[in-house]
């Protein structure tokens, strides 16, 4: 099986989330949910409502310069599955 780069960016950022290596507990329950369901967790019948607007708003986190490096770098990795949402929706 083949998997991208970013697939297995966000399957390890999964494994940091459940493990409590990054915890995105500042952002608060609904943004640590809106990111594991994003990152697949869910499973794939699970989808965004609003794609474009998930994007601005984790890409706006993942340069807050009052998050820890690792929380921005995590917020990066779901900012970029929100790109791959938004542009197969374009499609």
């Amino acid at each position: 099986m083949t998997a991208s780069a970013h697939e297995l960016r966000e399957l390890r950022l999964l494994a940091a989330l459940r493990s409590g290596r990054v915890s995105l507990d500042a952002l608060g329950d609904a943004a640590v949910t809106e990111a594991r369901v994003l990152l697949g967790a869910a499973g794939p019948d699970r989808a965004c409502d609003d794609p474009y607007a998930a994007l601005v708003r984790w890409r706006a986190r993942s340069l807050d310069a009052a998050l820890t490096d690792a929380q921005r770098r995590a917020a990066g990795v779901v900012a970029r599955s929100c790109a791959g949402l938004v542009s197969g929706s374009a499609r």
